[in-house]
């Protein structure tokens, strides 16, 4: 019973253990303006950058929730007396 628990807890150390590591996020934002003048064609802008995040003795869990390893896209939109500009970004995110 004793050589059981023994090897469950070995076990157990183990694993939590490895599942620290070495953890980066790599991070592409691409953001597109697009602009509409009245009685003129829109106009589109676009521009992307990448950034990454790196960090030592990380589970996957505590890096993504503190770093904000994730993927989404926002849209937003305004409207002045000259045009109208919609703005999406959108970022991807990769956990390694």
């Amino acid at each position: 019973m004793k050589n059981i628990l023994f090897i469950s807890v070995v076990t157990i150390s183990l694993c939590a253990v490895s599942c620290k590591k070495k953890r980066t996020c790599d991070c592409k934002e691409t953001v597109t303006i697009v602009q509409t003048y009245p009685n003129s064609p829109s106009q589109t802008d676009s521009y992307s950058s990448s950034y990454s995040i790196t960090a030592e003795k990380q589970t996957k869990k505590f890096f993504r929730m503190n770093n904000g390893c994730y993927s989404f896209t926002e849209k937003s939109s305004s409207n002045n007396n000259f045009y109208v500009e919609d703005r999406t970004t959108e970022t991807t995110c990769t956990l390694k």
